[in-house]
């Protein structure tokens, strides 16, 4: 009929077009080849809930300083890509120009300039994201993190430490409280995690419930001393046993290291 023939031809028309801006947010994301250059030993899971992620990572050396940043927009889909266009160009912005990057005062002026682009939304818009930001010394071996809502967890001699990030978001935010630079001393062997929430927050297994938390951190626990590729392949297999046959509930991001 006519009618299906439009339908059809309106899909396509939209699918050819979000495909079509994927490529673009593809562009801007750091590539594989460059993170390879810049970390011997590492591994990404990377997989939106749609063509178009909400979520994303960024790598980069300025100096003798590693940039590391996972993060997850509001919400996924197409909105979400718009605002990781935004986030990611804003990152990169406050940390090209800078002699030493400290991670707490990138966080403070990615949020002044959220607030400054969202500012007509009024002040009770969500627009923004949650970040997880680590610039290591490449000297020194000292990392120093800073996290909107997202921690990181480094495991060390087979002990696991999640380090805690200010509960606060980039962007408006009704209890307002300045982001915090963490120093670590980083050592050989030392795993290294960032990753949005959407691994925890996937429903599944005997119960229908959210992955969780703590089954996370068990999970990086039990596989943290494999080769990267395996952990990567591992998590993958975990992720889909659980899901079964539920549909993926948000964007999955995760970014591990072995500091060499």
């Amino acid at each position: 009929s006519i009618q299906k023939g439009t339908i059809e031809q309106a899909h396509k028309k939209i699918t050819d077009s979000i495909n079509y801006a994927k490529s673009i947010q593809e562009a801007l994301l750091t590539s594989r080849s460059f993170i390879s250059s810049c970390i011997n030993d590492y591994f990404l899971l990377f997989k939106p809930k749609e063509t178009v992620s909400g979520d994303f990572y960024y790598v980069n050396k300025i100096n003798n300083q590693l940039v590391l940043a996972v993060a997850d927009c509001t919400g996924h889909g197409v909105p979400g890509g718009l605002i990781t266009m935004l986030a990611i160009t804003y990152l990169h912005e406050s940390v090209r120009h800078k002699e030493s990057i400290d991670s707490g005062s990138v966080l403070e002026l990615l949020r002044k300039r959220f607030k400054k682009t969202f500012k007509k939304f009024g002040s009770q818009n969500n627009n923004g994201l949650d970040i997880a930001l680590c610039s290591i010394d490449l000297d020194t071996n000292i990392m120093q993190y800073a996290g909107a809502n997202n921690p990181i967890i480094i495991i060390r001699d087979n002990e696991l430490k999640l380090h805690e990030p200010v509960k606060n978001p980039i962007g408006f935010y009704p209890k307002e409280k300045p982001f915090v630079t963490n120093t670590i001393q980083l050592y050989k062997n030392d795993v290294i995690y960032l990753f949005s929430d959407g691994y925890q927050d996937q429903f599944g297994g005997n119960e229908n419930r959210k992955y969780l938390k703590n089954r996370f951190l068990d999970t990086l626990q039990k596989i943290h001393n494999l080769p990267m590729e395996v952990q990567h392949a591992k998590l993958e297999t975990y992720l889909s046993e659980w899901q079964n046959v539920n549909q993926q509930t948000d964007d999955i991001t995760v970014l591990a290291l072995k500091w060499k």
